[in-house]
């Protein structure tokens, strides 16, 4: 949740490209509630790892338009995994998560 408000995004956003899920719509999101237990088992990954909250401080510390920038770079970084992972099969983080 930290690093969505440093962004200054919606945390499904961050949540949808950290682990490959497809995004939901905001009215599907609207209409179904929040899936809270996935929301909280991120969160548990994100602070069990040091690489993760020290990733969190860090953009706590930039601007909105480089949040911005963080944010375009990390969604073309996993669209490229994704579509990586499409031609050599789903991988064991998508397996668990979809």
């Amino acid at each position: 949740m930290a690093l969505a408000q440093g962004l200054n995004v919606d945390p499904h956003i961050l949540f949808t490209a950290a682990c490959g899920r497809e995004a939901v719509s905001e009215s599907d999101r609207r209409r179904n509630g929040v899936d809270a237990e996935w929301l909280v088992e991120m969160n548990q990954r994100v602070l069990s790892s040091a690489e993760l909250a020290g990733i969190n401080r860090k953009l706590l510390d930039l601007g909105a338009d480089e949040h911005r920038i963080v944010l375009k770079y990390l969604t073309q970084m996993t669209e490229k995994k994704h579509k990586k992972r499409g031609k050599e099969g789903r991988s064991h983080t998508e397996k668990t998560f979809t």
